[in-house]
C-alpha cells in the first residue's frame, strides 16, 4: 500500500504519514485509532510501539550527549569531560560552549550542564551557546 493510499484510508495527510514512518512525528492516540481501523492492528500495539521508540530515542540522546563542565582551578581554566560522545558535531559544540564560559564569564563561576543548582545562570548558558554557535559556523564555512 502506498503512502498516498494509506493516507486516504486513514483520512490523514500524506505528509503526516511520511513523517511518522520516517520518525519525524509521533503516533498519537487519534492516529493509532485510524491505523487500527485500516490495518487491524490494535491501538494499544501502536501506542506501545510509539512508547518504545520514544524511550529508545531518549536513551540514544543521553548516550550521545557529551558531559563537560568548566571552571577555574588555581587561576587556570579547566574544561572537564565526564563521558565521551559518538556524535562528532555535538562534541565540538559542547567543547566550544565550555570554552565560551571560560572566555566570557568570571573565574569564580562553575558551569554544570543539565544540573539545577543555586546560582545557575540561564543568561550565561545562552551566551555560551551563542559563542559555540558562532564558533561552529566559522569552522563549517
Amino acid at each position: 500500500m502506498s503512502y498516498k493510499e494509506f493516507a486516504a484510508r486513514t483520512g490523514k495527510p500524506e505528509k503526516t504519514i511520511i513523517d511518522i514512518v520516517e520518525g519525524r512525528s509521533s503516533i498519537t492516540p487519534d492516529m493509532a485509532v485510524a491505523f487500527e481501523n485500516v490495518l487491524g492492528i490494535s491501538v494499544e500495539t501502536w501506542l506501545n510501539l510509539q512508547g518504545y521508540y520514544d524511550e529508545y530515542q531518549a536513551r540514544l540522546k543521553m548516550k550521545k550527549r557529551a558531559k563537560m563542565f568548566s571552571r577555574w582551578i588555581y587561576g587556570y581554566p579547566c574544561i572537564q569531560m565526564l563521558s565521551h560522545t559518538e556524535e562528532y558535531e555535538n562534541f565540538w559544540f559542547t567543547l566550544f560552549h565550555e570554552i565560551g564560559h571560560i572566555l566570557l564569564h568570571g573565574k569564580k563561576d562553575i558551569f554544570l550542564e543539565e544540573v539545577d543548582y543555586e546560582g545557575r545562570r540561564p543568561d550565561k548558558e545562552a551566551e555560551a551557546d551563542a559563542f559555540a554557535t558562532r564558533s561552529m559556523e566559522r569552522i563549517l564555512k
